[in-house]
C-alpha cells in the first residue's frame, strides 16, 4: 500500500511539473510583428528588401507566397515577377510564443498607371423599373466617376448623350486617375446629370476585377487599353504607365 502511495505521489508530481511548464508557456506574451519594405529601384524582376521588427525578441521566418523556400533572418531580400504578392512573417520568442503578420507588395517596374479617358459603346437606357433614363427622344447628360482605393476622379460631362448601343462615346478625365492601389478594384460609376436642385442619379456601376493587378500587369509593358462590359454598359479605358 505504501509502495502504491509513493508511485502515486511521483505521478502527481510529474503532472504538476508538466502543467506548470505548459501554463508558463501559455501565459508567455505574444510578440507584435512589423514588416518594413524597401524597393529603391523599380526593375523587372523587382527586387525587395524586407526588414522584420517585433515588440519582443524573436527568431523570424519568411514565406513569400510564390512557391519559393521559406527563409529566416531579421532582414531578407527577395525577387518577384510582375504582380501583387503577399508576404507572411512569422516570429517565435525564446519562451515559445508565436505570432505572424502579412504584408502586400506590388512588383512592377512602374509605380502607377494613369487612366486618361473612358470610351463607351453601350450605355444604360432603362432604369431598374423599366422606365427610360431619357425623358425625350434624344439622349441625356452623362458623366462618370472612377475610383481606385482612395483615388477618385470625375470625367467631363457629355450632353445629350445617346443611350443604349452607341459608338465610341468618350469621356475624358481633366486630371488622369492614378491606379496606385493594385490590391483594390477599379470602380466606374455612370451618372445622369440633372438640373439643380434635383440630385444626379447613378445609372450603373462597373467594377473591374477585385484586384486590378491582373488587368494591368497581364499586358505589361505595352498595355494601353483595357475592355470592360456589364449587362447594360460596354467600353474600354485608355491608360499609360509611370
Amino acid at each position: 500500500m505504501r509502495k502504491i502511495s509513493i508511485v502515486a505521489a511521483v505521478f502527481i508530481g510529474i503532472l504538476y511539473l508538466f502543467s506548470s511548464c505548459k501554463k508558463e508557456h501559455d501565459n508567455a506574451p505574444a510578440p507584435f510583428l512589423g514588416i518594413t519594405v524597401y524597393d529603391f529601384i523599380k526593375t523587372h524582376p523587382d527586387t525587395f528588401i524586407f526588414k522584420a521588427s517585433s515588440t519582443i525578441a524573436c527568431t523570424y521566418s519568411w514565406n513569400f507566397g510564390d512557391g519559393s523556400t521559406e527563409i529566416s533572418g531579421d532582414s531578407v531580400q527577395h525577387v518577384f515577377d510582375y504582380g501583387y504578392h503577399y508576404i507572411t512573417l512569422r516570429g517565435k520568442t525564446e519562451s515559445g510564443a508565436t505570432a505572424s503578420t502579412i504584408k502586400g507588395v506590388n512588383a512592377s517596374p512602374y509605380v502607377r498607371a494613369k487612366i486618361t479617358n473612358l470610351t463607351f459603346t453601350k450605355l444604360p437606357s432603362l432604369r431598374q423599373d423599366g422606365t427610360p433614363w431619357s425623358s425625350n427622344s434624344g439622349g441625356t447628360d452623362v458623366y462618370c466617376v472612377a475610383t481606385n482605393g482612395s483615388n477618385q476622379q470625375y470625367t467631363t460631362t457629355i450632353y445629350n448623350a445617346p443611350l443604349g448601343d452607341t459608338t465610341n462615346l468618350t469621356f475624358h478625365f481633366s486630371i488622369p486617375l492614378n491606379i496606385e492601389f493594385f490590391d483594390k478594384p477599379l470602380i466606374i460609376k455612370i451618372f445622369k446629370q440633372n438640373i439643380s436642385p434635383q440630385p444626379d442619379e447613378m445609372m450603373e456601376v462597373v467594377t473591374l476585377d477585385k484586384n486590378v493587378t491582373g488587368l494591368m500587369t497581364g499586358q505589361l509593358p505595352y498595355a494601353q487599353m483595357m475592355d470592360f462590359e456589364t449587362t447594360t454598359a460596354k467600353g474600354n479605358f485608355t491608360f499609360y504607365w509611370q
